[in-house]
């Protein structure tokens, strides 16, 4: 196995152009219990539930039907590692497969393990984006701009991956999404971001959304699922924490604004 670099990226503060993105272009949208009229005690009880599960789903899906024609790009903070076994399921990758300015997780983590998203809903996009961050020191992410999803672990080397089995970052799928063109990036490595650089970004619930989906209008949205308020918090300076789905937000700006010509 090749041994990766660590690539220290310097993040440049420039004039933005007509055609960088901005902070205020990216908003997030979660759906959360409260939104669905849902009291959820623990995350086991939500993943044991398909009923419960169906529910995010159906929502999602009528979402997107709602986002496609308003925001710029979709990206799914969300990954579909089975099916439900009810209608639901076809209702949702219907609704993916209606809009080609989207994209979702090609995977996510549960109990300490990866599980890659079903071929049902692979095959509904025009490409995934994988989600994993290295938060293990406290002073930095690693993110992987290019990984290789050849086995559970995702260790190969991008360099030494069938091409079919490489998995760029979603945040860079969502950029060239947003901007309308192909980035030049590293295709080994691992990025090194230091955590005092993230911020917050705008973040709404689905409820809002209905109320005015004219909020979306020309964003490039941000959509996940969050059964349970305090879920996936990563913390970045001392007594401040932001979401997983701002990392991403981050990294997408990052990216954009980066290796655009």
């Amino acid at each position: 196995m090749k041994k990766h670099l660590i690539l220290q990226l310097a993040i440049l503060i420039l004039p933005l152009s007509a055609e960088q993105l901005r902070r205020d272009d990216i908003i997030i949208v979660e759906i959360t219990g409260q939104d669905l009229g849902l009291k959820i005690h623990s995350m086991q009880s939500y993943h044991e539930n398909p009923e419960l599960r169906g529910k995010f789903r159906k929502a999602t899906a009528d979402f997107i039907l709602a986002a496609a024609t308003k925001a710029r790009f979709l990206m799914l903070d969300i990954w579909y590692s089975d099916l439900l076994g009810s209608p639901v399921d076809q209702e949702l990758i219907k609704a993916i497969s209606s809009t080609k300015k989207i994209t979702l997780a090609s995977a996510g983590f549960y109990k300490n393990k990866i599980e890659p998203t079903l071929r049902d809903f692979r095959e509904a996009v025009p490409e995934l984006g994988h989600v994993l961050l290295n938060d293990r020191e406290q002073a930095v992410f690693y993110v992987n701009p290019v990984l290789c999803a050849d086995g559970a672990d995702y260790n190969t080397s991008p360099t030494e991956c069938a091409p079919e089995r490489r998995e760029r970052h979603i945040g860079l799928v969502a950029a060239e999404g947003f901007l309308g063109k192909k980035l030049k990036h590293p295709t080994d490595g691992s990025f090194k971001f230091p955590r005092h650089y993230f911020r917050g970004f705008k973040r709404i619930t689905y409820s809002k959304f209905m109320q005015n989906t004219d909020l979306i209008n020309d964003k490039l949205v941000i959509v996940v699922v969050k059964p349970m308020a305090n879920l996936d918090m990563h913390k970045i300076t001392k007594g401040k924490k932001i979401t997983g789905s701002e990392i991403l937000a981050e990294t997408v700006l990052i990216y954009a604004n980066n290796f655009s010509e």
